[in-house]
C-alpha cells in the first residue's frame, strides 16, 4: 500500500521482452534510495506496484505482467523519468490517499494551463472509469496523490502545486502523453456494493 505521496524519482534504463512479460529496470535518483529496499520490497513506478527483484549498481530490476502493461504506460517508459515510492509502513502517516498500486487504465493529457503557480491538467479518462471518479475526490496520476477539481464528459481536471511538480515528473508531462490513473478504493468499493 502508497499514499500517493512520491518520494524519489528514477530513469527506466532497460525495458528486457520476457514473452508477452516485461523486465524493467529503474535507476532510481541518488545513492542512498537502498537502504531500507531489499528484494522482495515493494516500490510503485508511476503507480504501479511492482517487487523488486533484483538490485546492482544502484539499480533494481522488476517482472512486469501482461495485464499490468496491458493496463499502464510502463512500456512505454525507456530512458523516461518515472515517479517512486516506497511503500508505507503502519507507522507512516497518510499524507495523500490510500493508492494500491493496482492501475485501472491510463489516461490522456488533454491540455495544460498554468494558473499562478500552479498547473491545470486536463485527461481524457477511459468511460469505465468514470463511474469511480467524483469533483473533490481523491485520484492517483503516475502514482501521485491528488484532488479532482473537474468532472466533465469523460474529461478530468487535477490542479498540481509546484511542490508536486517540482518532485514529481508531471511537470514534464506534454499533451497527447499517456499517464496511470488509479481510482480512489473507497469510490470502487461504493459503486460495486462490495
Amino acid at each position: 500500500m502508497f499514499t500517493g505521496i512520491i518520494d524519489n524519482k528514477g530513469v527506466v534504463t532497460d525495458l528486457v521482452n520476457k514473452g508477452k512479460n516485461l523486465e524493467i529496470v529503474v535507476k532510481p535518483d541518488g545513492e542512498d534510495y537502498f537502504q531500507d529496499v531489499k528484494e522482495g520490497s515493494s516500490i510503485a513506478v508511476n503507480g504501479v506496484c511492482l517487487t523488486v527483484a533484483h538490485i546492482a549498481n544502484n539499480k533494481f530490476k522488476a517482472f512486469v505482467s501482461q495485464e499490468t502493461l496491458k493496463l499502464s504506460n510502463l512500456k512505454d517508459m525507456k530512458n523516461r523519468t518515472v515517479n517512486l515510492e516506497k511503500s508505507l509502513r503502519v507507522t507512516d502517516r497518510l499524507d495523500g490517499h490510500i493508492v494500491q498500486g493496482h492501475v485501472d487504465g491510463v489516461a490522456t493529457c488533454m491540455g495544460m494551463k498554468r494558473i499562478g503557480q500552479d498547473r491545470e491538467i486536463s485527461l481524457r479518462v477511459p468511460g469505465d472509469l468514470l463511474k469511480y471518479i467524483v469533483s473533490k475526490g481523491s485520484i492517483s496520476i503516475n502514482g501521485v496523490s491528488l484532488t479532482v477539481s473537474l468532472v466533465r464528459s469523460n474529461l478530468i481536471t487535477v490542479t498540481v502545486i509546484p511542490e508536486t511538480l517540482k518532485r514529481t515528473n508531471l511537470a514534464d508531462l506534454k499533451i497527447g502523453e499517456k499517464v496511470n490513473v488509479e481510482t480512489d478504493i473507497i469510490g470502487r468499493y461504493i459503486v460495486n456494493k462490495v
